[in-house]
């Protein structure tokens, strides 16, 4: 849940949580959380957002809502992907990947991309198909900005992975709402 706190804002927020039972062995305390013990995706998060730079962009919910049910290719387009952001995704975005030779195709602007789905799973497919109504947070990351190769690591096939820590394609990395 995405919460934005403003000064003077007088607002209750009442969040009802679910206890788990308290002798339940780890296991099944991170099973039923949602979380296997090998998820490390909200550490990845974490270790992204302490390294974020001035070309990354990150939007959450608050952000999100002002789009309704556009298209994430319009989305990121909007969420001021301006100056060096903007040139450095248009680059990655319209050259050929690395170890590809010719242009790569291009679907309503935008072809398939380098996804990281809920910060675990990889997926190379157009923007398009996810919505703003969709998604509760978005994470991008256009050549050079993404230092702590918490993405690149996830990413298999040879048009997503990089080639070193700052030549990277740009990574975007989907947080479904209500998934994990």
């Amino acid at each position: 849940m995405t919460l934005s706190l403003v000064d003077q804002d007088d607002r209750e927020v009442v969040i009802k949580m679910r206890a788990l039972p308290v002798k339940l062995d780890a296991m099944v305390i991170a099973e039923r959380s949602g979380y296997a013990p090998d998820d490390h995706a909200l550490e990845d998060l974490d270790k992204r957002m302490r390294w974020q730079n001035f070309r990354s962009i990150v939007a959450g919910r608050d952000q999100l809502d002002k789009f309704g049910t556009m298209g994430m290719d319009q989305v990121v387009a909007g969420l001021g992907a301006t100056g060096a952001t903007a040139s450095a995704m248009a680059l990655s975005n319209h050259r050929p990947r690395f170890g590809q030779t010719g242009a790569r195709k291009l679907a309503s602007g935008f072809g398939d991309e380098c996804i990281l789905l809920n910060g675990k799973t990889q997926l190379h497919q157009p923007l398009t198909t996810f919505s703003a109504a969709q998604v509760e947070m978005v994470e991008v990351y256009p050549p050079k900005s993404e230092v702590t190769g918490t993405i690149s690591t996830k990413m298999r096939t040879p048009e997503c992975q990089a080639r070193s820590l700052f030549e990277h394609p740009t990574y975007y990395v989907i947080w479904l709402r209500g998934e994990r």
